[in-house]
């Protein structure tokens, strides 16, 4: 798992993994959010790697984001790729007490909810939340097939 952000960073070290004859599958690619070209976000799950997708707050305006996202990817049949998340502490150096604390509970309220409006389901949501988290992280060697 590699806290890249960009996607520019996530394809050069997919493109290390690859010459050392490792699955895409073995990568999960942090921080996907950062990346603003969604084209970008659906080349790397093609390949087959985790897309994590770790930014789900409080905030109407990046849910509304996230979804559209979610949608394009369910559309390509993507959904397979991808891990949802909080990140729910913020910690800003100097700011009292680190800063302003930030929820987990988003995700299993108001963003489940949302998707659940736009047509998602109970099992996508499944999907992304429970299996696809055990199967990026289950321990295992992960090859290329030659």
């Amino acid at each position: 798992m590699s806290f890249t952000g960009p996607a520019e960073a996530a394809l050069q070290q997919l493109t290390i993994l690859k010459k050392y004859g490792i699955d895409p599958s073995a990568f999960i690619w942090s921080h996907a959010l950062e990346e603003p070209n969604s084209k970008k976000i659906l080349a790397i799950a093609l390949m087959g790697a985790w897309v994590a997708l770790d930014g789900i707050q409080n905030d109407m305006l990046t849910q509304i984001q996230i979804e559209r996202l979610l949608l394009n990817l369910k559309s390509t049949r993507q959904l397979n790729r991808i891990l949802l998340s909080s990140d729910g502490i913020c910690y800003t150096l100097g700011k009292p007490k680190g800063g302003e604390f930030r929820s987990y509970c988003e995700l299993f309220s108001s963003f489940s909810l949302l998707l659940l409006s736009e047509g998602f389901t109970h099992a996508d949501l499944e999907e992304m939340i429970v299996k696809n988290p055990a199967l990026a992280f289950a321990v295992r060697v992960r090859k290329i097939a030659k």
